[in-house]
């Protein structure tokens, strides 16, 4: 097959930038397909790591960056920040990175190229200005898809975007297929000998659930460490509490050391969570996940095995008491689904139901 991957306009597809959580689905899909046989092109970055075999197409540098957000925003600042302040798809590093994939596309691509959109709608223009190629939307793990052809990240978020409509309707489409996220196992390390600390990582926000991790730790007389983009003090926290210690953003091998030596992740999001990766980087690593009952929590995360579900105050409580009586076994055990090389041939399975509706029977090819 040939493969068309949009990188992410903001970032670098590159280990340091992989805070950007579709800049991490990036750099681990083309290395879990890298290898196996097919074309696959790369448009992004300058300096983007790709795996050998992969050719990478260049639209955008470091002076397309500075440009756009300044050299402070190329000094890391969005490790403090978040991401969140780069999401203008009207700016001139998506300007430039649009126009620079449009362009080659229409030059290169044919009818059977199959083109990979990781940025969704900030990858609409492309997809409106390239119709002789199949457009994918891979990983849609956000609230609205455009794209004829879609993989959803799981089932949780794909039916809340069909929405209550459906139940009474027959509008499923047989070619929006749920594909969970992929995990490099290489990325982290398994440790059944855990500290008596428990861990929340990702954005260091109220929307997340900290707030009542916060609370809840402190009631089970548990350690907490909280890593990530942001600071409680943005969240309005006068002072950090006895109880937590805040680390900041974790790179990759601060990560793997946190995860390995856990003795839960906790994670407490208000929203509809689409997948929440960190518990598949938990499980890989070892370490229970202690989570809210909805949303792709409810679909991962298997209560009394690889952690627990939450509803109340107390079972937040109660799991933070008694998430050490998990085996961590059980937890690597679940996440092996997840391994890139588990996934890589589900992708390749969509792709091929794909490539038949243009070239054989469609639906009804055997």
């Amino acid at each position: 097959m040939k493969i068309i991957v949009l990188a992410i306009p903001h970032t670098k597809t590159h280990p340091d930038w992989q805070g950007c959580a579709f800049t991490g689905k990036v750099l681990k899909f083309l290395k879990m397909m890298s290898g196996r046989g097919h074309e696959i092109v790369h448009i992004g970055h300058r300096d983007s790591i790709v795996p050998a075999g992969v050719t990478n197409i260049a639209v955008t540098d470091d002076t397309t960056l500075n440009i756009a957000y300044g050299a402070e925003y190329l000094s890391g600042a969005w490790k403090t920040n978040g991401f969140a302040h780069y999401y203008d798809i009207r700016d001139y590093a998506h300007q430039t990175f649009t126009q620079g994939a449009i362009d080659y596309i229409n030059t290169h691509a044919d009818n059977n190229t199959l083109v990979l959109g990781f940025w969704g709608w900030g990858h609409r223009a492309i997809h409106d200005a390239c119709p002789n190629c199949i457009f994918i939307e891979p990983g849609i793990g956000y609230p609205s898809a455009f794209a004829r052809w879609r993989i959803y990240e799981s089932h949780a978020i794909m039916n809340a975007m069909y929405g209550a409509k459906s139940i009474g309707t027959c509008d499923m489409d047989w070619y929006h297929r749920v594909i969970p996220n992929y995990f490099d196992p290489e990325d982290f390390v398994y440790s059944e000998d855990k500290t008596d600390t428990v861990l929340y990582l990702g954005r260091v926000y109220s929307g997340k659930g900290l707030d009542i991790i916060i609370q809840a730790t402190e009631r089970a007389k548990r350690k907490l460490i909280v890593a990530g983009q942001g600071t409680l003090a943005q969240m309005g926290y006068a002072s950090t509490p006895s109880h937590v210690t805040e680390v900041g953003y974790a790179d990759a091998e601060q990560r793997k050391m946190l995860l390995s030596r856990a003795s839960a992740v906790v994670v407490a999001s208000g929203y509809l969570e689409p997948f929440a990766g960190v518990q598949v980087e938990a499980w890989l690593s070892g370490t229970p996940v202690i989570t809210p009952d909805w949303a792709a929590f409810a679909e991962l995360n298997v209560d009394g095995v690889t952690g627990y579900r939450c509803n109340t105050f107390r079972d937040f409580v109660t799991a933070l008491k008694t998430v050490d009586q998990l085996k961590s076994s059980d937890c690597l055990a679940h996440a092996e689904q997840f391994t890139l090389e588990k996934i890589a041939p589900r992708y390749e399975r969509y792709f091929s139901d794909v490539l038949d509706v243009y070239n054989r029977d469609g639906w009804y090819t055997v």
